[in-house]
């Protein structure tokens, strides 16, 4: 009896057998044959040679990855379809390249036939919206005016619609619809600057503040049938304190002749041309 060839290996055999079983001896001859040692070294070398560090062109943040010949590809160029997408594009658009209305409107059916088709809820581009009262282009949709202007006169508009007496629609119509601020050197600022509108109780409380007269009362013009256009031209009006205002009641502080004067002047200085 004698002891198995093989390393680490003691069970007892015949004197005409080497090894104890047929594992013992292909291990025995792998080893004294090959070096399982130098072989790992020189695959982890090779797998290290195919581990290759790039760095994407859009973004230049590091790409780390592994081929099975070396070889890097184009898809293998940047770190996400993402950052291809934008540096393909920006290169079509410095070689001159664009996409014609066509084309645009062609993806964009797709596009919309594609979320139809899946049930998703599509944002269909909603048409310009204009303001009501002087067309001009607005910028939301919710909006219905283009500012303060329009939209005092819209109420003006259904303060009238809803005014049944004459006098109280006239009144209405001879409304000033100027900015004093407009016209520094035709007013006293100064007044306005250091008692501020008037306010009633209920919207805002400043009964000490000033109001817009009318020089030509309203019921002198609405009695000698003058247009709503004259009696509510700036040259019409004066600011005073809104007491003296009142107390003034329907007064004229001037007559028609004077008012057309006055007209006559101010548009002759307004069509002056700047020196």
């Amino acid at each position: 009896m004698k002891i198995c060839k093989a390393k680490d290996c003691k069970n007892k055999i015949s004197k005409h057998r080497t090894y104890c079983s047929g594992t013992c001896r292909t291990r025995t001859t792998n080893f004294l044959y090959k070096d399982y040692k130098e072989e790992s070294a020189q695959r982890r070398a090779e797998s290290e040679s195919k581990h290759t560090t790039r760095y994407c062109l859009e973004c230049k943040s590091p790409i780390s990855f592994r081929t099975k010949t070396g070889y890097i590809s184009g898809a293998e160029k940047f770190c996400s379809s993402s950052c291809r997408a934008i540096y393909n594009n920006r290169k079509r658009k410095e070689s001159g390249w664009r996409v014609n209305d066509n084309t645009k409107e062609r993806i964009r059916q797709s596009i919309l036939n594609y979320c139809r088709k899946i049930g998703l809820k599509i944002h269909e581009k909603k048409p310009p919206k204009y303001c009501i009262i002087c067309s001009e282009l607005l910028i939301g949709h919710q909006q219905r005016f283009c500012g303060k202007k329009c939209i005092d006169k819209d109420k003006l508009v259904n303060k009238i619609s809803k005014a049944k007496d004459p006098k109280t629609i006239y009144r209405l119509r001879c409304n000033f619809k100027f900015d004093p601020y407009d016209y520094p050197d035709k007013f006293d600022l100064t007044l306005l600057k250091s008692h501020g509108w008037y306010r009633p109780s209920n919207r805002g409380n400043n009964l000490g503040g000033v109001s817009r007269d009318h020089l030509f009362s309203i019921t002198d013009g609405f009695n000698q049938n003058i247009s709503p256009n004259t009696m509510s031209h700036p040259a019409n009006c004066d600011l005073i304190l809104h007491s003296k205002n009142a107390s003034k009641g329907s007064k004229s502080s001037i007559t028609l002749k004077q008012l057309l004067e006055r007209i006559g002047k101010w548009e002759n200085i307004q069509q002056e041309p700047a020196r």
